[in-house]
């Protein structure tokens, strides 16, 4: 129950907060971001006991797909906590999509691009992300594509 009540202050705070300031150009750190080399993706959220939401991140892939692809990876995961998406039922399809579109419209124009191409060379698909071409059309109305 405790847990429950602090993910939901947490997810409230993160939302109210966004919306009341405007986000700024680099995100600053919201939540611990947590290294971890087994992870077989760039990044996602976790919710921990007694910590409420993190990222989780793989350093190793972060370091061969480069800065970039990194950062928009954290903006997409932020976005799932920032949207709430912890606490939501919502289908995972729609999370992903919704996560893309506001990394899209808060990251630093550099980052999107560059995950805009990583998209358009066929990378970034998944069941649950969408075919990469889709993502690449989520975040090409942000780019002006």
């Amino acid at each position: 129950m405790l847990r429950t009540v602090i993910v939901l202050v947490t997810g409230i705070l993160l939302v109210f907060s966004q919306a009341a300031l405007s986000i700024p150009v680099r995100l600053p750190q919201m939540v611990p971001e947590i290294p971890d080399v087994t992870l077989k993706d760039f990044a996602e959220v976790k919710i921990l006991q007694g910590m409420g939401p993190v990222i989780v991140y793989n350093p190793i892939v972060c370091a061969q797909a480069g800065r970039e692809l990194c950062e928009f990876s954290r903006w997409h995961e932020y976005g799932h906590i920032v949207l709430g998406h912890p606490l939501r039922g919502i289908k995972p399809e729609r999370m992903e999509s919704e996560a893309d579109q506001w990394a899209a419209r808060n990251a630093p124009p550099d980052v999107v691009r560059a995950a805009y191409r990583f998209f358009m060379s066929g990378n970034g698909a998944s069941p649950v992300h969408g075919e990469s071409r889709e993502r690449a059309a989520r975040l090409a109305r942000y780019l002006g594509v």
